[in-house]
C-alpha cells in the first residue's frame, strides 16, 4: 500500500522520554502511523509530503477529557 501522507521536518514530542526530537519525518498510511524516522521527505513518490518547518507534532494526542460534576 503506498504511503498516503508524509509529514517531514517536524519536531516530534516523544512521550516515552519526555523530550522533543527535531528533524523527524512521520509517514501515515490510512489512519495509522507507518513509520517515524530522522529523515527529510519520503521514499514513496506517490505520497503527499507536507513540510512542517519545525513545528511540533504530537502523534496519538486525542481529545479524551471529561467534565465531572458532583451533585
Amino acid at each position: 500500500m503506498p504511503l498516503s501522507l508524509v509529514l517531514c521536518n517536524a519536531t516530534l514530542f516523544d512521550s516515552a522520554t519526555g523530550r522533543l526530537q527535531p528533524h523527524v519525518s512521520v509517514a501515515i498510511e490510512g489512519e495509522r502511523i507507518a513509520w517515524v524516522r530522522r529523515t527529510d521527505g519520503s521514499d514513496d513518490a506517490a505520497a503527499r509530503v507536507v513540510d512542517l518547518a519545525g513545528r511540533t507534532l504530537l502523534p496519538g494526542l486525542i481529545d479524551a477529557h471529561v467534565h465531572v460534576t458532583a451533585t
